[in-house]
């Protein structure tokens, strides 16, 4: 019945507000189709504009690099030409320096050969503290002498022995080279001797083994640098090539052990051979160098060997300190500071082939590196306490 019956005027008006709906939310969908497809364009454009800045930021970072690039080798090609132009001043100042100075009836090397020759020694605590090392090294070359030990002089002390006889004025340490395997024979005869000790320090700035023979005071700053040096086959190129890159590796390995030995090592850069941490850190200085093997010859076992190189363990060098046998032996006596000291054969080749021609004008009579304050020195207490050092009062 209900069926054949008229709509209520309020259910029809509810009936077109249904139809009303449904077109807004047709509408609605409309607008928002419309507006996804904005948003999608919008996307593509900003997507679009994000690749153009890229590709500009790109292209901006490029120009740069190749400006940088231009304007540094700008740079370096004016750094040279004033440098060039320096060196030049600086030599021909030399050169007017050098005919001035020399007499008439003298050539140019005899006259650079007075020079440095006139140069006055050291004075004060300096001078004192050459001569507390020039006593130490005395007492070296005799226990060496004394048991076989072969040694010579190098690097500031044979260029002072070749050039002034003595110390270099400005100097104020001393230099010499041995075999491993005496190295560790005089560590062994001097370990439990009152007056003298071989000291083994792991450098952690030069990633090195730093020995000296000095004093059993340690507080007598006097000191002499012992470097180790090992016979090889030969002095070939390719053999001092292998061997840099072996001292690189050692350093890497050094740098990028992340152990607590290396650690305390790092926080503590000089670091004693009976500290805590030292048979770990010797123990990675034998993995490239063998010590326990070579330790075991001798001078005499080796005697077949054509060749002499500078030891893995110590600082890295830039020149080659590789040589024949027949370059370093027999070796030569040359006068330093009053005695005779065993130097290389060969030794002007050996120290122009490390200093270059040592008769020019030094250069670092400022720049010098100081093993010891200066300040230090000229106090009354250090004073006396190397002159009792050397007249043998404290041995």
């Amino acid at each position: 019945m209900k069926n054949y019956m008229a709509i209520a005027k309020r259910a029809y008006r509810h009936i077109l507000m249904i139809s009303e709906l449904q077109e807004k939310l047709s509408a609605q969908d409309r607008k928002i189709q419309e507006l996804t497809e904005s948003l999608a364009k919008m996307k593509d454009c900003i997507e679009s504009m994000k690749d153009g800045i890229k590709s500009e930021l790109e292209h901006l970072n490029s120009d740069m690099h190749d400006n940088r690039n231009i304007l540094s080798q700008k740079i370096d090609e004016k750094s040279s030409v004033i440098l060039g132009e320096f060196a030049l001043l600086e030599k021909q100042s030399e050169i007017r320096f050098w005919q001035n100075y020399k007499k008439s009836d003298e050539n140019e090397f005899e006259a650079r050969q007075r020079f440095f020759n006139s140069l006055p020694k050291a004075t004060g605590g300096l001078r004192l503290l050459q001569q507390g090392n020039a006593y130490l090294l005395k007492k070296l070359s005799e226990i060496c002498d004394k048991n076989g030990f072969t040694y010579w002089l190098q690097s500031g002390t044979l260029l002072g022995a070749v050039r002034h006889k003595g110390f270099v004025p400005w100097d104020d340490d001393t230099d010499c080279a041995m075999f491993r395997a005496d190295i560790e024979k005089l560590r062994y005869l001097l370990k439990d001797n009152p007056d003298f000790q071989v000291t083994l320090i792991y450098d952690w700035w030069a990633k090195s083994r730093q020995i000296r023979f000095r004093p059993r005071d340690i507080s007598i700053p006097c000191f002499v640098d012992i470097y180790i040096y090992d016979w090889c086959e030969n002095n070939s190129d390719e053999y001092w090539i292998n061997q840099k890159c072996k001292r690189e590796e050692i350093i890497r390995t050094i740098e990028n052990d992340t152990s607590k030995e290396v650690s305390f090592w790092r926080e503590h850069p000089y670091l004693d051979d009976k500290s805590e941490q030292a048979p770990y850190i010797e123990s990675m200085f034998q993995k490239f160098i063998g010590l326990n093997e070579r330790n075991e010859f001798d001078n005499k076992q080796n005697i077949s060997q054509k060749a002499v190189c500078w030891g893995l363990d110590n600082f890295s060098v830039n020149w080659k300190r590789l040589f024949d046998k027949d370059f370093l032996f027999p070796t030569v006596l040359l006068e330093y500071e009053g005695e005779k000291y065993s130097a290389p054969k060969e030794f002007l080749a050996y120290v122009n082939r490390q200093y270059g021609n040592i008769w020019e004008l030094p250069h670092d009579l400022i720049s010098h590196f100081h093993h010891v304050s200066h300040e230090e020195l000229e106090t009354e207490s250090m004073k006396q306490k190397i002159s009792s050092f050397i007249s043998g009062e404290n041995l």
